[in-house]
């Protein structure tokens, strides 16, 4: 695989022994989870042409995926990262 500066700079100071565990990862997960529970949620709308939606439904239901759920899911995640 073929890294950029940046990715090698990480990868070889993680290989130097520069990186030091922060604990418990099980009780780290458990922190982030009960963070991202209690932040606040904002409603959002779009506005998505009907081909478009038409595809995208069709590859959803191949997923076995609900559009709202999965819509849910998506701009969560994408408010969450943006937000931070």
């Amino acid at each position: 695989m073929k890294l950029d500066d940046y990715e090698a700079d990480i990868l070889q100071s993680v290989e130097n022994g520069e990186w030091k565990s922060r604990g418990d990862i099980d009780e780290r997960i458990k922190e982030l989870q009960n963070h991202i529970k209690h932040q606040k949620k904002k409603a959002i709308s779009i506005r998505i042409g009907e081909n478009d939606i038409y595809e995208l439904k069709k590859k959803l239901w191949k997923a076995a995926y609900l559009i709202k759920t999965s819509f849910r899911c998506l701009f969560t995640s994408t408010l969450r990262i943006k937000s931070s």
